[in-house]
């Protein structure tokens, strides 16, 4: 069962016995029910992958795919048992340095460190081949939120951070 199921029949169960309401205006009060409803807010990688609107932003991969799966080394330099979700968005082109990753790898990767390198690579291979695009390198942020870690490589960079914040 799903953890909001079991806290709904403990909530149920203890409300029975001890002879408490159990009308709307008592379960407001609840502290329980607020930390449930936060917590099934949480969307994963894909959701918010899906969500992001940027016309750069013109191709999508996740695992699963096997685009996705085949590239990790060359991606992350890790092994595609390495990454146990996530996904990426780039430009299908590649005109442009524009990328957004949300990667959750396991637990004996140091996934920031990872984005860390990829972020390097990229700015490396643009500096020489489009380098009108290094701004953007400037304004990249590689962080974790959710459980994830997160790489951008955009000119709204910032405001790409936020989004992803609120929603992991």
């Amino acid at each position: 069962m799903t953890r909001k199921i079991i806290l709904s029949i403990l909530a149920a169960a203890s409300l029975m016995l001890c002879g408490c309401s159990t009308d709307k205006q008592t379960q407001s009060h609840e502290p329980d029910n607020v930390q449930i409803t936060q917590e099934s807010k949480a969307a994963d990688a894909r959701e918010v992958l899906e969500s992001i609107n940027n016309e750069l932003l013109d191709g999508k991969m996740y695992k699963g795919d096997k685009l996705f799966d085949d590239n990790m080394e060359k991606f992350y330099g890790v092994t595609a048992d390495k990454v146990t979700e996530g996904g990426m968005l780039y430009n299908t082109a590649g005109s442009s340095a524009d990328e957004v990753d949300i990667v959750k790898f396991s637990d004996d990767v140091d996934g920031k460190a990872v984005l860390e390198k990829r972020l390097s690579d990229r700015r490396a291979t643009f500096d020489s081949y489009k380098p009108e695009d290094m701004p953007k390198f400037d304004k990249a942020e590689v962080f974790e939120a959710g459980g994830y870690d997160v790489l951008i490589i955009s000119e709204d960079a910032q405001s790409l951070a936020e989004q992803i914040k609120s929603r992991l």
